[in-house]
């Protein structure tokens, strides 16, 4: 019955109405006829029983003297005066024929004999009969035994064809079939009428539902009437309303958010861009004013070196030379760390190569450097981007990964630059990743994707544990 459940509600309606009214027609053609041969059998055979108690009135003394040509004249003048009479027998109390109207002959199977059940002699009431349907090679018939003086005398046997009533039965039921018909045709029409007082409204409810699933909330529906349905057009309508202020209010709601949004990126490029200024001044002064008095400092001790010391003063001095380098050393990574000088005089690439060759000599492991391009032409703040990620990203690697290997890939996309690092550490499950971020050890992670996100780029991490982790950053490489 797929066909039925994929149907349209208006066929349905059709079909239903209409099956019903025809389903009822025929069992109300069935009961008319049976009804009616009921009837009209019942009629045939008190017309028979009339006639064969006619017969025996007129044929009763007949009988009893054996005036057979007397009983013959009455026999046939009494099947002349009617069509539906095929034959008539009169037989005496034993049965044996004294007079019949088959001038040629009785039809095959008839039978000759009385039937069983007749009304016997010492039998009481007036007018019984009976009545048995017989097929022979002229077709079927009834016959009707009406008994002579309750059987003492004899019998009159009436043959009556079943012809006219079958032409009455055939032309009531076309009759009946016509009006059928006609009823069918009228219920067809009231059932597209109704169907479509139905389906119209529905229709019209789904055309607007996919309306409003489009984003139209002010479509509207005409109730046609107050009934089940026009209540449901109205309770839609106020439905749409609804939406239509809920959608007002989301975007108002929206505009804001967007608004507060705007405001929280350029507030984050602010502190990103006063942070790399002020790491700048920092990583200058460093170099500049630190790193120079070290410096100084330095000189001064090398004289005191050349000059008339103990020993003990010299060991001193030494030892206070070697922090002094120490010191100077430690100010001068610190320095390269917050703003490295490679970055502004050369350019991403030499930069990122030297930070990847001092962090794989600081932490002992194999770093490979393998840029597609040796100078692409990158936005300033999008270069400064790459070269955060790739601090941050390296980082994580010497706190979590425990690798043996790590491998840094730079390659220029169409109009955007990608970065990936690899690397075979232990590797986590990536689908934890949403969780980690609400914790207070994901801030690298987060701080990467901020940077990638306020340039229009995009961020992703993969990895299994045991399988190492790769991060992998897109941004454009010019910014509009």
């Amino acid at each position: 019955m797929k066909w039925w459940r994929t149907a349209s509600f208006y066929f349905r309606i059709n079909v239903v109405i209409v099956s019903s009214v025809l389903l009822l027609s025929v069992a109300l053609s069935g009961v008319v006829f049976v009804h009616n041969r009921m009837l009209l059998e019942k009629e045939l055979d008190k017309r028979g029983a009339e006639i064969g108690n006619s017969i025996a009135a007129m044929g009763s003394e007949s009988i009893i003297l054996d005036e057979r040509f007397v009983l013959h004249e009455i026999a046939a003048k009494t099947r002349r005066t009617s069509d539906d009479i095929r034959y008539i027998m009169i037989v005496d109390y034993a049965g044996e024929i004294l007079a019949h109207t088959f001038g040629d002959g009785f039809p095959a199977g008839l039978p000759l004999e009385l039937p069983p059940g007749l009304p016997r002699p010492d039998a009481g009431g007036e007018g019984a009969y009976a009545v048995t349907r017989y097929r022979s090679n002229e077709g079927p018939f009834r016959e009707v035994v009406v008994p002579v003086e309750r059987g003492a005398v004899g019998y009159v046997r009436v043959g009556l064809t079943e012809q006219d009533m079958r032409h009455i039965l055939e032309k009531n039921i076309k009759n009946f079939s016509l009006i059928t018909l006609v009823v069918c045709l009228l219920a067809a029409v009231v059932a597209t009428r109704l169907a479509y007082r139905i389906v119209h409204p529905i229709d019209q409810l789904a055309q607007a539902a996919g309306q409003i699933r489009q984003g139209n909330y002010g479509v509207r529906i005409i109730p046609d009437d107050q009934a089940e349905v026009g209540r449901l057009a109205a309770a839609f309508n106020d439905m749409a309303a609804a939406l239509t202020r809920k959608d007002d209010e989301n975007e108002h709601l929206l505009t804001a958010l967007r608004d507060k949004d705007a405001l929280h990126v350029r507030l984050l490029q602010k502190v990103i861009s006063v942070q790399e200024d002020e790491r700048k001044r920092i990583s200058r002064e460093l170099h500049d004013e630190a790193g120079q008095s070290l410096a100084s400092l330095l000189a001064y001790l090398q004289l005191l070196l050349a000059g008339e010391v103990t020993s003990n003063q010299r060991e001193a001095i030494r030892q206070l030379k070697s922090l002094v380098v120490e010191i100077l050393g430690g100010l001068r990574k610190m320095a390269v760390e917050l703003r490295p000088p490679a970055l502004d005089d050369l350019g991403l690439v030499p930069a990122m190569a030297k930070y990847v060759d001092s962090f794989a000599l600081q932490r002992d492991l194999t770093a490979i450097f393998a840029p597609e391009d040796d100078n692409p032409e990158l936005d300033p703040a999008v270069a400064l981007a790459l070269y955060r990620i790739l601090q941050e990203s390296l980082t994580n690697v010497a706190r979590h990964a425990q690798a043996k290997a790590v491998r840094v890939e730079l390659a220029a996309e169409g109009g955007e630059i990608a970065l990936t690092v690899s690397d075979d550490g232990r590797g986590f499950d990536a689908t934890t990743l949403p969780a980690m971020l609400q914790g207070e050890g994901s801030l690298g992670i987060y701080g990467m994707m901020e940077r990638a996100e306020l340039l229009d780029g995009t961020f992703r991490i993969e990895s299994r544990p045991g399988q190492g982790t790769t991060v992998r950053v897109t941004l454009p490489r010019r910014l509009g």
